[in-house]
């Protein structure tokens, strides 16, 4: 339990509009524990600031985070080499200098568009007019009954960060461009730019000219033979799963696991994550 001064908050407010507690508990304690939330909050800029260097103490690890059980464990989750690793490749395309010398002169452009139409009305809705959508772009949300395989059909050209739709693209011809460290990056099939250069210079080159870049009747094969070893092959039973990991417990603990009816289905599993190489 924490030592923090205790602090109790409506949670159906908090839901609605946040600030307000927020801004009390900045006043009068800026480090507090929640108990509706189970958790301690830091409300001080210069607090987190400091804080959140020390990834030993507040890792942005969460095995239970909402985060890591709906999108796998990513960039925003991990700490130190591996989250680097991950950011270096996310920036070759949206930091600072692609940000500057590509993505700006857009931005101002389509700015200036906007502001040309919207000068003759001589007023506008600027909160409805942001939630228009250029012509040319199509958000595709979470509970639109829309086919991924559907979109895939029909595309030229797939940008894609660590999903495994860039390689099921490629299964279906269609050339993917991988910007993520994913499994399947690097295996021969797909276009994996290396730096914020490389990936614009093969960006704008397949937009001008899709069919030079369409994968080899090669290529779609590999990415056929990697999908069937990734999805049919390459998994292995395990006993426990995060999101319903005490349940799991239960049902294998830990001398159920060792005997010989756990190792007959788990054995493979455990040798393989100690080390032992697996004969595929």
């Amino acid at each position: 339990m924490s030592n923090a001064p205790h602090v109790e908050i409506d949670p159906a407010a908090f839901w609605h509009d946040p600030y307000p507690a927020l801004a009390a508990m900045r006043r009068a304690h800026p480090i507090a524990y929640v108990p509706q939330l189970g958790a301690t909050l830091f409300t001080r800029r210069a607090h987190i600031v400091e804080l959140e260097k020390l990834t030993e103490v507040f890792s942005s690890h969460q095995p239970q985070g909402l985060m890591n059980r709906l999108m796998g464990h990513n960039m925003m989750r991990k700490d130190g080499a591996e989250h680097i690793a991950e950011r270096k490749l996310m920036l070759a395309a949206l930091g600072p200098q692609p940000v500057r010398t590509h993505w700006e002169p857009i931005f101002r452009a389509d700015a200036q568009r906007v502001l040309d139409a919207l000068a003759p009305q001589g007023q506008a809705d600027l909160v409805a007019l942001g939630r228009e959508l250029p012509e040319h772009i199509h958000l595709v949300e979470a509970a639109d009954p829309t086919n991924t395989y559907d979109i895939a059909a029909i595309a030229d050209l797939g940008l894609v960060y660590t999903t495994t739709v860039g390689m099921e693209m490629v299964m279906s011809g269609v050339p993917a461009i991988v910007v993520g460290n994913t499994h399947y990056r690097a295996k021969g099939f797909t276009l994996d730019p290396e730096n914020w250069g490389a990936y614009f210079e093969i960006l704008d080159a397949a937009i001008r000219n899709p069919e030079n870049y369409r994968p080899s009747r090669e290529q779609v094969e590999q990415a056929w033979n990697y999908a069937y070893r990734f999805f049919f092959e390459f998994p292995l039973p395990f006993p426990w799963h995060v999101v319903h990991f005490w349940d799991d417990e239960s049902q294998w603990p830990p001398a159920r696991l060792l005997s010989e009816e756990g190792q007959a289905i788990f054995g493979k599993t455990f040798r393989y994550l100690v080390g032992e190489s697996i004969e595929w």
